[in-house]
């Protein structure tokens, strides 16, 4: 038996949404992102859709981060 589960989670855009507003917060937060900018949607979509294809069947465990690279710039 295999059973797959995918699962997204929204990240700091999502947690911290109120802050967008704040032109201040945004500004701080770009320059912690190596991308320079915020993630959207379509920054996530296509992990998403490869993890339901039969390519990514030994893919097993993992966390993928979709970040634009922030999770190395998180103590700045």
């Amino acid at each position: 038996m295999r059973a797959t589960a995918e699962c997204t989670r929204k990240g700091v855009y999502e947690r911290l949404r109120y802050a967008l507003e704040n032109e201040a917060y945004v500004a701080a937060e770009t320059r912690r992102i190596p991308q320079g900018r915020l993630g959207e949607v379509e920054d996530v979509a296509p992990l998403v859709a490869f993890l339901c294809l039969p390519a990514s069947s030994y893919v097993n465990g993992q966390v993928l981060v979709v970040d634009g690279g922030r999770i190395v710039n998180a103590n700045i």
